[in-house]
């Protein structure tokens, strides 16, 4: 058994350093195991920038203050965290998240579907959808990474089941209503289970305001909800069985996996 978490969370637009602390204060307050715990997209500059030379003052490359600050927890907590940070690659500035396992390693996936105003601001990306393995109590636990928008296309989860994640780690500033509930089938169709960390608050461009959700989960290959959140910042966990979502059988006859008949699909 392992521990999955996520912290859903409420920043202070550009305020980084405040937003750090915050996190980590809640985190040291949290007094049960996290074996993985997820935080949200762009989770300690904010989201919704004017401009593209504003997002440039807080991109910050992979092993800059924000890995700087949270590796020093996973490392105290034997934790891997999953966040979301403002990647800046020589010229390009990418919405990205990283993965920092316990040992203070780390691999960075790059959103490949931006949304709405992202166009503006982000480069394209193409990061490789694939898992990667995180060695949690000599297990090897293999994590897939999404990012926000991401979970609209279905290929995304179905990539990352085919190659073997057992977790689907999914960092969000949800301002949708539909994709809490759609984590449910993401997790029944793949089998596999899912943390979703999304933010709540506000934030506002002249006369446009986005309103995150919240709406945190965990959800299990079976579509239960193991835990959810509503429109607080908290940190929520449960044990899990990562076998359940190593077998992909329905009943002695069907399996989600062999049954595909991917000679009828479209390609």
């Amino acid at each position: 058994m392992i521990s999955v978490g996520y912290l859903q969370f409420n920043p202070e637009f550009m305020n980084i350093d405040y937003n750090l602390e915050k996190a980590g204060k809640i985190i040291e307050s949290y007094k049960k195991n996290i074996d993985i715990l997820v935080l949200p997209e762009l989770f300690a500059t904010g989201y919704f920038f004017p401009d593209r030379s504003l997002l440039e003052t807080v991109a910050e490359e992979p092993t800059g203050r924000t890995y700087q600050f949270l590796s020093k927890i996973a490392k105290k907590r034997d934790m891997a965290i999953y966040f979301g940070f403002p990647e800046k690659s020589y010229n390009k500035i990418y919405n990205s998240a990283m993965i920092i396992k316990p040992d203070g390693s780390f691999y960075v996936y790059r959103k490949n579907h931006l949304f709405y105003k992202e166009k503006k601001l982000f480069d394209t990306a193409n990061s490789p959808i694939e898992p990667v393995t995180v060695n949690i109590r000599g297990m090897d636990i293999r994590l897939g990474l999404m990012i926000c928008f991401d979970w609209f296309f279905p290929e995304v989860a179905r990539t990352l089941a085919l190659k073997g994640s057992d977790i689907i780690l999914h960092a969000a500033n949800l301002v949708m209503p539909y994709c809490p509930a759609a984590t449910i089938t993401r997790a029944l169709e793949n089998r596999v289970f899912i943390v979703l960390a999304d933010r709540i608050g506000e934030e506002k461009v002249g006369d446009e305001v986005l309103k995150f959700i919240g709406m945190s989960r965990i959800v299990s290959p079976k579509g239960k909800i193991l835990k959810y959140s509503t429109d607080r910042e908290e940190i929520k966990s449960v044990y899990i069985d990562i076998n359940e979502a190593r077998d992909k059988s329905l009943n002695l006859l069907n399996n989600i996996f062999t049954d595909r008949r991917e000679d009828l699909y479209f390609k």
